[in-house]
């Protein structure tokens, strides 16, 4: 996720929110997370598909952190 070059995560919290999103989109979609990597600015995913599309997986997690 980049948000052109714009900082996403000022905090611990915000930190957290984001692995709580994706653990929770994780369960719901059956992906595998290999392994991640939260930068000021953008974030590094490493994972596995589970079901459904990588593509709609990616936007769940990105809507679910930005909606918060």
């Amino acid at each position: 996720m980049r948000a052109n070059r714009q900082e996403i995560f000022h905090d611990d919290e915000d930190t957290l929110r984001f692995l709580e999103t994706l653990n929770k989109i994780k369960t719901m979609s059956a992906i595998k997370v290999y392994g991640w990597c939260l930068m000021g600015n953008h974030v590094h995913l490493l994972l596995g598909e589970g079901k459904g599309d990588i593509s709609i997986t990616m936007k769940r997690v990105g809507v679910g952190f930005v909606w918060w």
